[in-house]
């Protein structure tokens, strides 16, 4: 089988190439004398002076009708054109997710950076380092949260708690 084009099977005629493969790749000279006198009995044999193959159907494609897709292994009937990917995917999204706002399109415009718009940077607050709108609150002289030891941010934790 060789589902990786679509096909039930696929015949690939052996010939002068096929044979130096065969030789490249170390076979003994009997082994290929032997594959080049079956493949010509069989028919199976190629070269300039062979008879034109006949099919009984042939199909022709332009390759610039060919349109990059996604599809699954197991159900390829729902192919998805690369193009339309992004729409798709928001609109199977529909409901299981938050809307999509202008924060998500920031954070989608800088990718693969490894550093996105900061979320909670809608309203900038002056003397502020460029971190979130809220860090003013109970922020220090530099403009930053203070952040408490963590000891004082759980009593009874710490090296000054007491022991049981």
């Amino acid at each position: 089988m060789s589902p990786e084009f679509g096909s039930t099977c696929a015949i690939f005629p052996i010939d002068a190439e096929t044979l130096r493969y065969l030789e490249f790749s170390g076979r003994p000279k009997e082994q290929i004398e032997l594959v080049e006198a079956y493949a010509r009995a069989q028919g199976l044999w190629h070269d300039e002076s062979s008879e034109r193959t006949t099919y009984s159907d042939t199909l022709e494609l332009d390759l610039g009708d060919v349109v990059p897709s996604i599809a699954g292994p197991k159900r390829p009937q729902d192919r998805v054109a690369l193009s339309e990917a992004r729409e798709d995917f928001r609109r199977v999204l529909t409901g299981y997710v938050p809307d999509y706002d202008e924060r998500d399109e920031a954070s989608a415009e800088s990718f693969p950076s490894s550093d996105p718009p900061a979320n909670g940077n809608d309203h900038p607050v002056a003397g502020n380092d460029g971190g979130p709108s809220y860090a003013h609150e109970g922020a220090g002289a530099e403009g930053r949260a203070r952040r408490r030891p963590p000891s004082a941010a759980r009593p009874g934790l710490g090296p000054a708690a007491p022991s049981r």
